[in-house]
């Protein structure tokens, strides 16, 4: 009996041991299951971040863009305003300038020569 005890202690120290080592390697696959996992998820983040930096230079690119456009219109403008200026400057833009506005405020002249005195007085007395 003490020998059949003996062998029930030493199979059950061995199942024991078995279990412990079974357990011990389900807990290895799991630990390099989850560093996998692990590694898997920052490769994700470091593309998504590589993606992210990607379009965020995209985006500072087309802004320089933008901003390029706008300098070069804003260049454009200003010469054409420089021009518009000088020609209004000139003496033909002062009389055409002129010319528009007496043609607006003073009354049209008929065609009959009999209403030129009347036409005159009218002018005289609208500008007075």
């Amino acid at each position: 009996m003490a020998e059949e005890r003996a062998a029930k202690e030493i199979e059950l120290k061995k199942l024991a041991e078995e279990r412990a080592t079974k357990e011990l390697e389900a807990r290895q696959k799991e630990l390099e299951m989850a560093e996998e996992r692990r590694q898997k998820e920052l490769k994700l983040a470091e593309e998504r971040a590589a993606k992210e930096l990607e379009a965020r230079q995209q985006e500072m690119e087309l802004k320089k863009i933008e901003l390029q456009m706008r300098d070069e219109e804003l260049n454009r403008q200003k010469l054409k305003d420089e021009a518009e200026k000088k020609r209004q400057e000139s003496l033909a833009g002062q009389t055409r300038f002129y010319g528009e506005a007496m043609k607006h405020s003073l009354p049209k002249m008929g065609n009959d020569p009999s209403e030129f005195p009347a036409y005159i007085f009218r002018c005289c007395v609208c500008c007075m």
